[in-house]
């Protein structure tokens, strides 16, 4: 996704958000971009910006499904 959407590596972070406290099923939560940085904040008012998002997470679902083994 970063080479695709040409983003900066910020690295995966680890926290206990409550938000993903006891579900029963991969769950990410996925930071794009930042509003409070100026130059995100022009590629988060871009439509094509928005579009291409989309198609990279959407793509980054479909490989896991395709890719892990399934432990359900």
């Amino acid at each position: 996704m970063l080479k695709y959407l040409k983003l900066k590596n910020r690295g995966v972070k680890q926290a206990p958000f409550v938000v993903l406290k006891g579900v029963n099923m991969a769950a990410v939560i996925v930071e794009i971009a930042f509003i409070s940085n100026p130059q995100e904040e022009k590629l988060l008012k871009n439509n094509e910006f928005s579009q291409k998002t989309a198609q990279a997470l959407f793509d980054a679902i479909i490989y896991y499904i395709k890719n892990i083994p399934n432990e359900m």
